[in-house]
């Protein structure tokens, strides 16, 4: 896959504006070889009033911008090579009417700002067919940080609609895109599209960071959250769509490789089937990223591009955090929860104890032993089989027998 994207590759409708420079080349073989605008316009093939048009860019004055083709037809009667062509381009638009936008030949893919552009396009956006692209996200935050992302690459061509939550850049980056990364027009699930292969094999993780941050604040999300064991649940997660029923989506696929490039070791991706309402059967791909370690790294090297998201995952961390103390202080705060449970009339068991005391849940086990043993609390109910796919016993109810002044 080519880093490179190159002003001859670019669509037809492109147009130029060059440095005085490369007109004065035009001039001084014009004068050398005592031609007329007409003879000039005659040999490159082109009308001899645009041509003198074009060439006003040399003083400001009325100018046009240069279509492709037409450029590349002076060039070539110039008998400039492409290479050096490039090195003339001060600007480029898209059609007649276009707004300018700001691009340097070659272009360079691989830099954190257009990594993080392919990974919103990958996750929120969409290829029109006449090469439009488009980005939507309902969250502010979100949407107003790919403007801004945007805005860093085109200063003057994007253009964001607040009322259908959505931006769109000039149509010309849909043609870089196509050319110079391979993208697919339409929908990504039906082309089963997957991450350009330039971002697959770079070694620089800040670039995949920016890339990886991006796809996961658009389709990715974090859940934090008990079960009715009082167990706590913390997972980040991405999906996909696929076109077929036992084909993970590509996108999936690449998504875990570079996973995999900062150590971060996801769960095996689950497929979940849907029938729709109007009958429509799809095939969506998961995978999570569960664990402690898993997401501390996840944290501190990807994160999400919104606070709401990031802050989910602070919490998901903290809640890993229990407090270290000695036995005898675990025991008197332990006797203490009891006590306040007692007394508020709320069910005593090892998960309401977790939770009051926030300690872990199988050392209060072992002090509710002790406990039990110092004949001050008693087993009352609870320890049956409990029903579902969760499996497991629900937790012992105690009661207590004596207070205990600690």
């Amino acid at each position: 896959m080519k880093t490179e994207l190159h002003c001859w590759e670019l669509p037809n409708k492109a147009m130029f504006w060059l440095k005085t420079d490369f007109w004065r080349r035009l001039y001084d073989l014009k004068r050398m070889e005592k031609l007329s605008w007409k003879e000039i316009a005659r040999k490159i093939g082109i009308n001899s009033g645009n041509l003198q048009n074009y060439t006003s860019q040399l003083t400001g004055k009325k100018a046009q911008y240069v279509p492709l083709q037409t450029l590349l037809k002076i060039s070539g009667f110039l008998k400039i090579p492409y290479f050096e062509t490039e090195k003339f381009i001060v600007e480029a638009k898209y059609g007649r009417n276009g707004k300018p936008i700001q691009l340097s030949f070659p272009i360079n893919f691989l830099t954190q700002e257009w990594a993080s552009l392919v990974g919103a396009i990958l996750a929120e956006g969409n290829m029109h067919q006449n090469f439009g692209v488009g980005f939507w996200n309902k969250d502010e935050e979100i949407l107003n940080n790919f403007t801004e992302l945007a805005g860093k690459i085109t200063p003057d061509g994007v253009r964001k609609e607040e009322s259908i939550y959505g931006c769109f850049l000039p149509a010309i980056f849909g043609q870089i895109l196509i050319t110079g990364l391979g993208f697919k027009v339409g929908d990504k699930t039906r082309k089963n599209v997957g991450i350009p292969e330039i971002y697959l094999n770079s070694e620089d993780n800040q670039i995949v960071r920016s890339l990886l941050s991006w796809l996961f604040t658009g389709d990715g999300w974090v859940t934090m959250f008990r079960d009715h064991l009082n167990q706590i649940h913390r997972a980040v997660g991405i999906g996909f769509g696929s076109p077929k029923k036992d084909k993970q989506p590509q996108l999936l696929i690449d998504t875990i490789k570079l996973l995999k490039n900062f150590d971060i070791r996801p769960s095996r991706p689950y497929q979940e089937i849907k029938k729709q309402k109007s009958g429509k059967i799809t095939y969506n791909w998961r995978i999570f990223i569960k664990g402690k370690e898993n997401l501390d790294k996840f944290y501190r090297q990807i994160s999400f591009q919104n606070l709401e998201k990031q802050k989910i995952l602070e919490n998901a961390l903290l809640s890993y955090e229990k407090p270290k103390r000695g036995d005898g202080e675990s025991l008197n705060l332990l006797i203490k929860a009891i006590t306040e449970l007692h007394a508020s009339k709320k069910i005593i068991n090892k998960n309401a104890l977790a939770e009051e005391t926030k300690l872990n849940s199988h050392w209060v086990q072992r002090l509710l032993k002790r406990a039990k043993d110092m004949k001050i609390v008693e087993v009352i109910g609870g320890g049956e089989r409990t029903k579902g796919r969760w499996g497991g016993r629900n937790p012992y109810v105690y009661k207590l027998l004596k207070m205990v002044i600690s």
